[in-house]
Parts: C-alpha cells; structure tokens; sequence
C-alpha cells in the first residue's frame, strides 16, 4: 500500500506541473493577467523544483522519512491551495515555487523510502512502480489535469491536486514507518 501512495503521489506532483499549459487561456484571466506571463506558472514550479530540491533534500535527512514525506506532501497542499485562492498572478506564481520545491524534494525521498518498506528482495519492484508512475504522471496526468481543469475550471485542478496529496499525506503518515535516513 506505502508503495502505491508513494507512486500516486509522485504522479500527481507530475501532472500539476505541466497543467497550466493546457490552463492558460483560464488562468489568465482569473489571475489577472496575460496569457504570456501565466506562462510563467509552470517555469516557477520548475524553478522551485531546481532551487529548492538539494537544500530541502539536505535538510529532510535529519528527520525521520516519515515526516519528512508527510511534511513535503503538505507543503504540496498548501502550495496547490495558494494557488487555488490566488486572485493575482503573484500568489500563484509564490504557491507554483512552493509546489515545485515539494515536488523536488519528494522526488528525491520517494526512491529511498520504496526501497526501505519493500526490503531488499522487493526493490526492484518498489523502484518500478514509483519511477514508472512519474512517467505515467508526465503522459497522462498532466493531460487529465488539463482536461478536469477545462470542464471544471481552472481551480478545480489544483482544489483536486491539494485533497489528492492532502490524503496521500495521510495515508503516507499511517503506512510509513518511522525510518530514520541512513
């Protein structure tokens, strides 16, 4: 189960970064703003995702894997909720980095924990399913992002993607033992 959160996570966190290109013609208007500079929503979560996921990665070792994932998934939450809320480009621009730092660190938490609760013998298989879902976050998520985004309006994508990560949170806080990094 721990296995399959942590490749639910890792997917969603894919399908939201590239959403608002397939938004954009919603978004801008709802941020007030140009279509050119809500371009800049996915170049900030990339931008968080590069800054951000070294430092973050080195500060989460200090805590056990457990609450630095539970931790990195609210950060997610609250950066998608920033966005959601956002009636400027600039908050949503600040929730995007956030995002995107979350999503850095938990990209780089999410192979070691695999492999910690599937042991040894099973690695392989944990490495699989949480690397594998990052692509398939990539090819199908970001379009249903768009496309949940589109039908429902723009707000609907990242009011979807906090509650998805908010319950992988949860679930993660339950299935994941207290390891501590090694």
């Amino acid at each position: 189960m721990a296995i399959l959160v942590l490749a639910s996570a890792g997917f969603l966190a894919l399908a939201v970064e590239l959403s608002p290109a397939g938004l954009l013609n919603q978004m801008a208007p709802g941020l007030n703003t140009n279509i050119a500079m809500a371009g800049s929503l996915t170049a900030l979560y990339s931008l968080g995702n590069a800054v951000l996921a070294l430092p973050l990665t080195a500060l989460a070792v200090r805590f056990s894997r457990r609450f630095a994932l539970t931790g990195t998934l609210l950060v997610f939450v609250a950066g998608n909720a920033v966005v959601f809320f956002a009636s400027d480009l600039m908050p949503a621009l600040v929730g995007r980095f956030v995002s995107g730092g979350a999503h850095g660190l938990l990209m780089s938490l999410a192979p070691a924990v695999a492999i910690g609760v599937a042991g040894l013998k099973h690695e392989r298989r944990a490495l699989s399913i949480v690397i594998g879902a990052n692509t398939v976050g990539i090819a199908l998520g970001a379009p249903l992002a768009s496309l949940v985004g589109t039908t429902l309006g723009w707000r609907a994508t990242f009011a979807g993607a906090a509650l998805m990560a908010l319950l992988c949170a949860a679930l993660l806080a339950i299935k994941i033992p207290p390891m501590r990094a090694e």
